[in-house]
């Protein structure tokens, strides 16, 4: 089994993305650690939809992280 793994919920109703890093099994229900993004997933939960982009070593994956976030411009 893979260290981490790379995720991405896909907001329909907002046409919004967040991308996370998480460490263990994705089958341990953890949704994220956005306040925001939980409030709304327990809003509207069918509107989300999670995309696991790829297993590893944590510190592969945080580094592809940071690339995805960078490219995109998410802090704007």
């Amino acid at each position: 089994m893979a260290e981490a793994f790379l995720y991405c919920w896909t907001d329909f109703g907002l046409n919004k993305l967040y991308v996370g890093i998480r460490k263990g099994d994705p089958a341990d229900s953890y949704i994220c650690s956005s306040k925001l993004m939980k409030e709304e997933f327990q809003k509207r939960p069918n509107d989300f939809s999670r995309q696991i982009i790829a297993y590893g070593r944590y510190e592969d994956l945080l580094t592809l992280e940071t690339l995805i976030l960078r490219n995109c411009d998410a802090r704007n």
